[in-house]
């Protein structure tokens, strides 16, 4: 990204977003999952530069997990104590249900966290706000709008979605950890 965000900004040659299904093969009946391709889409550096923003928390989330950090955190405890709960979720279409205020909300928790808060904070709120908001796309040579959560394939979605749980997650331990 060049010094000037400006003129990284700056995008002359678009396209428009387009819609398509990745089938989810795991599953029975192989569902689909809505994909929007947004590269080179007018917003795609805006993902970009905020995906830049978010990223640097995800390690320190402490649920997050990638790839195989599981089972080596299992193996460093040698034995799970036996008080432990063990629990999983999975949250049915997260991305496009992330409700803009809270999902927004959640970032900028994590964004006024920054050392250094350049671009302010605002400014990317601001970004991802349009980004939320002006997401249109293409299906079958028809135009749609987005009104609801992010798209996959919009850059910063991942870290966004991560953000999203993470807060969700520590609302809902603050409010239901047994205390021994």
């Amino acid at each position: 990204m060049p010094e000037s965000l400006p003129q990284y900004l700056a995008q002359k040659h678009w396209r428009t977003p387009i819609f398509y299904i990745l089938p989810k093969i795991h599953k029975p009946g192989n569902p689909g999952r809505p994909i929007i391709s947004q590269i080179e889409s007018p917003t795609s550096k805006l993902s970009k530069v905020v995906d830049i923003y978010l990223k640097p928390f995800i390690p320190n989330i402490p649920s997050y997990l990638k790839d195989t950090r599981f089972l080596q955190k299992l193996k460093a405890l040698n034995k799970v104590p036996p008080q432990s709960i063990l629990v999983t979720a999975d949250v049915t279409s997260l991305y496009t249900n992330i409700p803009h205020r809270e999902g927004i909300l959640a970032a900028k928790e994590m964004l006024e966290k920054r050392e250094n808060e350049k671009p302010p904070t605002w400014i990317l709120l601001r970004f991802i706000h349009f980004i939320l908001t002006e997401n249109g796309f293409r299906f079958d040579d028809k135009y749609y709008m987005q009104k609801m959560g992010t798209s996959m394939g919009t850059i910063m979605a991942p870290e966004y979605a991560i953000i999203f749980m993470d807060k969700i997650e520590r609302e809902f331990l603050k409010h239901n950890t047994k205390n021994h």
